[in-house]
């Protein structure tokens, strides 16, 4: 659900729509869904896009009922009365979506999560926060007329329990995004003081 709300929409006549440039991602919604549902989108940016669309009165009943609506990209909310217990798989499905991991060298790290809606944006902070992470929001122009808004932390203890917290045995993940966890949570860290070794 998270994924749908920040790659997804609803669409006319109960239709649900995800894109993204994450082929693999879609793959295994694909095969949640048990149907042959990717189709190939014209290139944005240089970059190849692929969405599912299906339609299905009963989901689209259900994604509204939790606060999905149409045109949500500067009004989505976070999920109205969503299970604590799905918590976090809901904001690892917006972080696969509208979110970013950054490692350079293996030791510099950044995590952040985008969105176009003030109110969700703080929401997700306010979740964060329950597990004693703090991040601070900042914005960018997302066009003309309306804000970017993102969260974002260089943390190691954050970002270790952001990792600890998000992923598990057979959970949905965009591999890529866990793979850059693993990559700086696995490196070999200096102690302060420790001598360099010659």
């Amino acid at each position: 659900m998270g994924l749908i709300w920040s790659d997804g929409c609803l669409e006319s006549n109960h239709g649900i729509c995800i894109t993204s440039i994450d082929l693999d991602m879609l793959k295994k919604v694909e095969n949640i869904l048990g149907s042959n549902l990717i189709r190939t989108r014209s290139k944005t940016k240089n970059k190849q896009a692929y969405d599912i669309r299906f339609n299905n009165k009963n989901v689209a009943a259900t994604l509204k009922k939790y606060g999905l609506h149409a045109k949500k990209t500067l009004t989505i909310d976070w999920p109205i009365n969503l299970d604590t217990c799905f918590e976090w798989d809901f904001v690892r499905g917006v972080f696969d979506g509208d979110g970013c991991i950054y490692v350079k060298n293996k030791t510099i790290c950044k995590f952040s999560i985008c969105s176009a809606s003030l109110s969700f944006i703080n929401k997700i902070q306010e979740f964060f926060k329950k597990y004693d992470i703090h991040m601070n929001i900042t914005t960018n122009k997302l066009n003309k007329n309306n804000l970017l808004y993102n969260i974002a932390t260089s943390k190691f203890s954050y970002i270790k329990k952001i990792y600890d917290n998000f992923y598990y045995e057979d959970s949905l993940q965009l591999d890529r995004k866990k793979e850059k966890f693993e990559i700086y949570l696995n490196a070999e860290r200096r102690k302060p003081g420790r001598p360099k070794s010659k």
